[in-house]
């Protein structure tokens, strides 16, 4: 159900990428909405089936992340390295993935427009 739901947020004209550069606070309020939400949980979801990680693994991984990063800004590639602390992912599997999922030359990319 949460993956219509993202799938009909999606569609619409104001939707936007998960990624997006953020240059001051008050971004932050004008992006984070429903979008940014439904879609990095349906991210995440796919994430863990894509590894085919124990859910234990994946939440470890997660926690580092959560644990490293609450009172900081992080980026994707700090995801992938507390990821890779678990054993689930290699980063260099990781770096190959990001460069699949969102890489503006991919067919995956165009399929996928709006979700990197």
């Amino acid at each position: 159900l949460k993956y219509t739901e993202a799938l009909l947020l999606d569609e619409l004209k104001s939707s936007h990428p998960i990624e997006v550069e953020v240059n001051n606070a008050q971004e932050v309020e004008e992006i984070l909405d429903a979008v940014s939400y439904q879609k990095g949980s349906c991210v995440i979801r796919m994430l863990h089936d894509y590894m085919g990680a124990s859910v234990s693994l994946f939440q470890a991984g997660l926690k580092v992340y959560f644990e490293k990063f609450k009172y900081s800004n992080a980026r994707t590639e700090d995801l992938w390295a507390a990821l890779e602390t678990t054993g689930i992912v290699p980063m260099d599997e990781a770096d190959r993935l990001s460069r699949v999922l969102c890489s503006s030359h991919s067919h995956t990319r165009r399929k996928l427009q709006h979700w990197c």
